[in-house]
């Protein structure tokens, strides 16, 4: 499959994304990103996974992943994977204290995408 027509299919389901539908794929219907990690940890997992593709989409449109990374990526399916592997490196990272003034005082001044940026610096997507 030729690189244009990656970039041109991945553009297309992008912005089906943002369109006004209902959500019935697992990557539609993220809200997240610009959220802070308290809103995170009171939210379904389908939006988890959603926003963690968002981000994944994103850094692959702007040519941020690595080369074995974004080598593999023909479709939305194939965010998956690394949609699942963001979502769970921010909710562990995240990890809900029981005590609730104590998780708010924890997590009260972060945010998801900063989160997700210290997830994907650390799993070594970037180039």
């Amino acid at each position: 499959m030729s690189s244009i027509f990656k970039k041109f299919v991945l553009s297309i389901m992008f912005l089906l994304h943002f369109s006004e539908s209902s959500a019935a794929e697992w990557y539609e219907g993220g809200t997240l990103f610009s959220s802070g990690i308290l809103k995170w940890q009171n939210s379904t997992s389908q939006n988890k996974i959603a926003t963690s593709a968002d981000i994944v989409a994103s850094l692959y449109q702007k040519k941020k992943l690595k080369s074995s990374i974004s080598g593999k990526i023909n479709s939305m399916d194939d965010l998956k994977p690394l949609a699942i592997n963001l979502a769970t490196c921010i909710e562990r990272a995240s990890k809900k204290d029981l005590n609730s003034d104590v998780n708010n005082k924890m997590y009260v001044n972060h945010t998801v995408s900063g989160f997700a940026a210290i997830c994907i610096i650390t799993m070594e997507w970037t180039k």
